[in-house]
Formats: C-alpha cells, sequence, structure tokens
C-alpha cells in the first residue's frame, strides 16, 4: 500500500508538477493552521479539523499528492461543488458586509479579533484562514480542469455531506459550532456545552443536500465533454 501511494506520487510529480507542489504546499500551510490551532482555539485540534476547509483542503492535497488521477478527479468534483455552494455563500455574506447592505458584523469581527489577539502567530492564523478560504475553490476548479469533472461522483458527495455534517452535529459544542451545525453560523453561543436541536439538525441537511444536488446538476451541464 505505501509502495502504491509513493509510486504514485512520484508519477505525480513527474506528469503534473505545478500540481503536485501546489497541494503540497496548501498541505504545509494547513498543517501549520492546525497546529497554531493548539494554542489559539478552544479546546482541542481534532474539532478544528473537521470545519469544512479544513478537512476538504485536507482531502484534496493529499488526494492530489498521494492518489490517481481518476480518485483526483472524483474528489475535486466533490469539493468543487460543495465549496460553490458553501463557501459561495461565506463570500456574498462577507462582501454584502463589507458593502454596508446587510449588517452581519464580520468584518469588525475580523478587526476586533485581530486587535485583540495582536501576537505574531495569531495574525498568521488569521491570515492562513483567509488563505484557506480564498484558494479551496480556486485550486478545486484547477484540478477539474486539468482532470475533467466526474460525473458519477453524485452519491459520493451526497454521502460524505451527510457524514461531515452530522458527524459536526454529533461532536460541537455550542461555542465551536462546526460547520454551523449547532446554530447559525453568525449567532454568537459562548458556553461549552452539547446540545441537540434535532430540528434545526434536519433543516440544516436538507438545506445543505438540497443545495449541494442543485449545484451539481448545474455544474454537470457546465463541464459538458
Amino acid at each position: 500500500m505505501l509502495k502504491k501511494l509513493l509510486k504514485n506520487s512520484k508519477d505525480n510529480k513527474r506528469d503534473y508538477p505545478f500540481i503536485f507542489y501546489t497541494a503540497v504546499l496548501l498541505l504545509v500551510l494547513n498543517i501549520l493552521k492546525l497546529y497554531l490551532a493548539l494554542d489559539y482555539k478552544d479546546p482541542i485540534l481534532f474539532l478544528e479539523f473537521f470545519w469544512f476547509c479544513n478537512i476538504t483542503f485536507f482531502i484534496l492535497t493529499l488526494t492530489t499528492i498521494f492518489l490517481q488521477k481518476d480518485t483526483i478527479k472524483t474528489w475535486a468534483t466533490i469539493i468543487f461543488t460543495t465549496a460553490i455552494t458553501a463557501q459561495g455563500i461565506w463570500i456574498i455574506a462577507f462582501i454584502l458586509d463589507f458593502l454596508n447592505i446587510y449588517e452581519m458584523n464580520r468584518i469588525e469581527n475580523f478587526v476586533n479579533l485581530l486587535q485583540n489577539n495582536a501576537s505574531f502567530l495569531n495574525t498568521i492564523y488569521f491570515i492562513l484562514s483567509l488563505f484557506e478560504h480564498i484558494l479551496l475553490i480556486p485550486f478545486a476548479l484547477l484540478l477539474i480542469l486539468k482532470f475533467g469533472f466526474d460525473k458519477k461522483a453524485y452519491k459520493l458527495l451526497i454521502l460524505s455531506m451527510f457524514m461531515l455534517l452530522s458527524f459536526s452535529f454529533a461532536i460541537s459544542p455550542e461555542n465551536l459550532n462546526i460547520n454551523c451545525m449547532k446554530h447559525a453560523c453568525d449567532t454568537n453561543a459562548t458556553e461549552q456545552i452539547f446540545t441537540f436541536d434535532f430540528v434545526y439538525y434536519f433543516k440544516e441537511i436538507l438545506f445543505w443536500l438540497f443545495l449541494h444536488s442543485l449545484t451539481f446538476v448545474v455544474l454537470k451541464r457546465v463541464f459538458k465533454d
């Protein structure tokens, strides 16, 4: 197994050097960000890992480095489709807040974050978080343009997103709110307690799986063979 992974890595480095080294760089940056989370976030590192951006970056970069073309194609399709939906909403909300069209205090929260945690390492963590949100979609798109859009990836997409959201709901305390599965992302909670609002859970599951499904159908038409 290890020999196979190392052979794939060698082949990928030879055949797609720019993509390979980009994946390596992004993987290193993500590992650094999660390492900084040990001191910066509460309570433990493995919970931070399950945020959508973190886990998808790991999957996408590790797949690109160690697995074969067909598997890269499948995961690039899944992550690009889901990131367009999830990150797209986050980016639009950020822009609307920046333009004072719809105030959600995101810009203010980021400014306060830097002012209240002005150490060098905390600033680096903040910068890496921004890069992570900015680069996920372009990198996944780069892989799709190189390897193609996997039109058979829908079932795995739905299964993987259902598992991630359900797991986030199960493990996250109120104050961490991993993948916003405890309450709305812009709702603040400070208590490290576990509550299980199953009405909210099912609403979020249905909402996100519907949006991901709709996005997948649209992208199938966009990326025609």
